[in-house]
């Protein structure tokens, strides 16, 4: 099953086609795979094959360099999956009438040898099928290719998912790196890309990005405003995580409020109330009897 750094990136890739350009165009001569430059549109990924039979890939792109392009962000080896790819094509190219592209993005060395394999059947008198994906595989030395300052700043969110499997210095150097790279953002996409690599990166990342000193970190007044992203996000966390265990079930009004909240004093004030609040009532009252 996709786990939650799956559906985000794919949420980030399919509301932003041009993240897929970028991120095409950085490493596509790495890997040996030429970009597509044309920008990318995003149609709906359902495709059927007849009324019992339907796949939903990731992504599904059109533009005017390719008739289609399907995006598979696979952090795994799924045979049922990799059935289903020359099925996928053959319906788009029978729909199109011309072959586009079918890319599968990894971090893993692993699944990219896999998926970068050619998908071959023969039947039992010589008929062949055959299918060779391509893959952009984001190797150790590709994230630090996108945490350059020549990269741009929206590819940060591409290497931290990258590194989801990494530990260790190494990993938590290049973590303040990606932070360093988000902050160069403007609003709103830097606070969406802050939230997302929260929900894309590993327990020990998180626990480093939110303890970390940062202080030894040139302070830009974009790296300030994103300090204070990371700051409101563990803040807010820690609170609606609390009060869902303490049994407090806000209205839809409130939980608005908390949630679009970007302010960590604010948040550390009503995160102080609650602990100290005695019962679910009191909590509630205490949290919210300063006004929005």
């Amino acid at each position: 099953m996709p786990g939650s750094a799956h559906e985000i990136l794919v949420m980030a890739l399919r509301e932003r086609p041009a993240l897929l350009g970028l991120l095409w165009e950085r490493v596509g001569e790495h890997v040996g795979v030429r970009a597509v430059t044309e920008p990318l549109g995003v149609v709906d990924s359902t495709v059927r094959f007849a009324d019992v039979k339907e796949v939903r890939p990731d992504v599904l792109y059109t533009s005017n360099e390719v008739p289609w392009l399907v995006l598979e962000v696979q952090h795994e080896v799924d045979e049922a999956k990799r059935r289903r790819w020359p099925l996928l094509a053959s319906v788009l190219l029978d729909e199109h009438k011309q072959m586009g592209e079918l890319v599968v993005l990894t971090a893993s060395r692993r699944v990219a040898h896999w998926a970068g394999a050619s998908i071959q059947w023969t039947g039992p008198r010589g008929t062949r099928l055959a299918m060779w994906p391509l893959v952009l595989w984001i190797s150790p030395a590709l994230v630090d290719d996108l945490l350059t300052e020549e990269a741009p700043p929206e590819l940060a969110l591409v290497a931290a998912w990258a590194l989801r499997t990494q530990s260790g210095p190494r990993a938590r150097a290049r973590m303040e790196r990606v932070i360093r790279r988000t902050g160069c953002l403007s609003e709103p996409l830097r606070s969406e890309q802050a939230r997302a690599i929260l929900h894309v990166i590993n327990d020990q990342l998180l626990e480093h990005v939110r303890a970390m000193d940062l202080r030894h970190i040139p302070e830009s007044e974009p790296f300030q405003r994103f300090k204070r992203v990371l700051q409101a996000e563990g803040k807010r966390d820690a609170l609606l995580q609390y009060l869902d265990a303490r049994g407090v079930t806000l209205t839809p009004a409130q939980r608005t409020q908390v949630e679009s909240c970007t302010d960590p004093e604010r948040l550390a004030r009503w995160l102080a109330a609650a602990f100290r609040a005695h019962d679910p009532l009191a909590i509630e009252a205490t949290l919210f009897d300063e006004g929005p």
